[in-house]
């Protein structure tokens, strides 16, 4: 039960990493787009 607990905590934190990803990368896409507008 506990092995499984750690590798439940290991792929919430990638989901949160991704989400972070996300996050950075679409105002970073927005701006250059208003950019070059």
């Amino acid at each position: 039960m506990k092995h499984y607990s750690i590798h439940c905590l290991f792929f919430l934190v990638e989901i949160i990493d991704k989400i972070k990803k996300v996050y950075l990368f679409c105002p970073l896409l927005a701006s250059l787009y208003v950019f070059n507008m």
